[in-house]
Formats: C-alpha cells, structure tokens, sequence
C-alpha cells in the first residue's frame, strides 16, 4: 500500500457573454498537500488517500465551461473518491450559478447576486454581486477568496477571487482563480480583473474578454455591451 497526496481542480466555469456579464467561478480545489488553511475555501488539507501496487486508479479531469457554462467536475478515484465541482457559470442577464466557486452576478437588465460556493465539501467562495448603478457585474469567486461586486463609483467590474497557491508539484503555482465581471460599457481597465490562478479578466466595447488559463482552473471573464 502507498499513500497518495493529491491537489484535484475541477473545470472554471464561463462568463457571461452579454451585456454585463459576470465573472465565471474557478473550479472546485480539494488537495491534501501543505499544512493549514490552504484547501478551496480557506479550510484545512484533507487526508492523504490510500492505494495498492498492480491496482488501476481513475482520473477524471474537468473541462472549461464555454460562454454562460459551468465547468464540468474532476475526480480522484482511489480507496474513497475525491470529487471537485466544476466552477459556476457567470450570469449573462441572471444570477451567478453555483458551483466550485460561484460565478459572478449580471448587471443588465436588474442588478444580479453571485452564485453561491458548493460547501459538501468548502471547495471555494462565492461569486460577487453586481452594481446597478454604473453598469459593472460580479466576479467569479476563487479558491482563495470571494469574487468582488462591481465597483459603484468607477467603470470598473469586479475583481475574480485569488486562487490558492500550491507548491504540490516543487513549482510555487497558483490554481483557481475567479473570472472578473464586465465593465460598463465605455470603461477601461484600471487593474487586472482575473484572480490570480488564472481567472480571466472582464470586457467591456474597449478592451476584449479574457479566457481563464487552461490547466489551472480558472474561470473565465465576463463579456459586455
């Protein structure tokens, strides 16, 4: 018999690709590796699993959502399964899905509220809501921390949630991050939007979406006008 220490990420979840969309949620993030608080939602490692030589193992690796998707689930299967909920898909004119990390609320046409964070087990945060007053949406919510509302006083959409950092491979790299919200219309950029991890960054008519980063689950940013 052999223990195994394992870090398992599910798939981000897509933004929102009309109007003011929110932030796509990171994938789910469960790890047995490090000590402390470092698991999705800030809460403690979990147990290593146990396996046996000459034994076949199943891995499953979740996909990205596409636009206004959620990602699809990773799984670890050994003597117990360990299972990551894909991340939620960011609102397109409704509210952020659950998931992993929850996806960031729509601004257009009513003023949307993040999705909520799978808790069975904490695998991350919610998604942010959006601010109806200057037309900006949610972020995705990261393994690491919530996504931000849309900020009420700048063309500015919410921030992505911070993945978590993991050293599970001997290369400091950090896993599932927050897509961030769309921006009013006329905004720009005035700080990343993604979360760290590789959450992508909102749009808005001057400055394109951006894609969450293949192979570290994050979610994607939300689109605009």
């Amino acid at each position: 018999a052999f223990s195994v220490r394992y870090l398992v990420v599910a798939g981000g979840g897509g933004g929102g690709n009309y109007y003011y969309g929110g932030g796509g949620g990171a994938g789910g993030f469960r790890t047995s590796f490090g000590t402390g608080n470092v698991n999705g939602g800030l809460t403690p490692v979990e147990p290593y699993l146990q396996g046996a030589a000459n034994v076949n193992y199943t891995v499953t690796v979740g996909t990205a959502g596409n636009a206004q998707s959620s990602g699809q689930s990773s799984s670890l299967v050994l003597t117990s399964t360990i299972t990551t909920t894909g991340g939620g898909a960011g609102g397109t004119q409704s509210t952020g899905l659950t998931g992993g990390s929850g996806g960031g609320g729509a601004n257009y046409p009513s003023n949307y509220n993040g999705g909520a964070a799978n808790t069975s087990p904490v695998q991350g945060f919610s998604g942010g809501n959006a601010v109806n007053s200057t037309y900006n949406a949610g972020a995705g919510g990261g393994a690491g921390e919530i996504g931000t509302g849309g900020a009420a006083t700048a063309a500015l959409g919410g921030k992505g949630g911070d993945g978590i950092e993991s050293l599970i491979t001997g290369t400091a790299v950090y896993y599932a991050g927050g897509g961030g919200g769309g921006l009013n219309r006329n905004g720009t950029h005035f700080t990343p939007q993604g979360g760290l991890g590789g959450g992508g960054s909102g749009g808005s008519d001057n400055v394109p979406t951006v894609s969450g980063t293949d192979g570290l689950g994050g979610g994607g940013g939300g689109g605009s006008h």
